[in-house]
Order: C-alpha cells, then structure tokens, then sequence
C-alpha cells in the first residue's frame, strides 16, 4: 500500500525515475508527483528510498489497499 504525503512532495520526480511499473506521474502545473494507477504497485520499495524528502513511505500487506494520500491535493 502507498502512503503519499502529497504536502512534503517537492516536486523532484525522481518516483517516477525509479518506478519499473509506472504508478507515478505528474503535475506540471501544481509541481507534484501523482499516482496514477496504484493497482500496479508491486510494494518494491524503490521510490520510497530514491524520495529525498520522505514523501513516500510503502506498507507491504497481504490484500492490496488504496493508497493513503496524506494532505489535500490542490
């Protein structure tokens, strides 16, 4: 499950850099990363270590979950 602190997002796109299943994008226009399609999150872990600022955290559970999105997106 992503837990994405949506207000600490600097805007770096370095979980897209990293992610081999394409579940990050971008907002040009509010500079944050996004999550576009969560189902395929296979809980690697990748984009919560390359997040400079911890925006990221990836809990592994057994039944697939939503994702948390912390803070209000615009």
């Amino acid at each position: 499950m992503i837990i994405y602190d949506y207000d600490a997002c600097s805007g770096c796109q370095e979980c897209l850099n990293v992610c081999p299943r394409g579940v990050w994008g971008f907002s040009k226009s509010k500079n944050k990363a996004e999550i576009l399609n969560s189902k395929k999150c296979i809980d690697c872990t990748s984009c919560e270590f390359q997040c400079p600022v911890r925006a990221i955290r990836i809990e592994k559970t057994l039944i697939p979950k939503s994702p948390q999105i912390l803070g209000q997106p615009d």
